[in-house]
């Protein structure tokens, strides 16, 4: 065995042992989950307000696409 294996067999066995209480000192008594939220959704959503910002979203992007590009004649 050499020194290096023996080192790093005793610092795993160093760390294992600094963990254990650490381990033995966890909650053992039963916990009940919490409980997920609910989702707050609106009954009527506003979709003519999400059409119209959809719109105005595609519309900015296909007008940033429209814009020329400034090529030089080297490129």
């Amino acid at each position: 065995m050499t020194r290096l294996t023996r080192t790093i067999g005793m610092a795993s066995v160093a760390l294992t042992l600094a963990w254990a209480p650490a381990a033995l000192g966890q909650q053992n008594r039963n916990v009940t989950p919490p409980k997920a939220p609910t989702a707050k959704i609106p009954d009527n959503p506003p979709v003519l307000m999400s059409y119209l910002f959809l719109l105005v979203i595609m519309g900015g992007a296909v007008g940033a696409a429209l814009i020329p590009s400034k090529r030089g004649h080297q490129d």
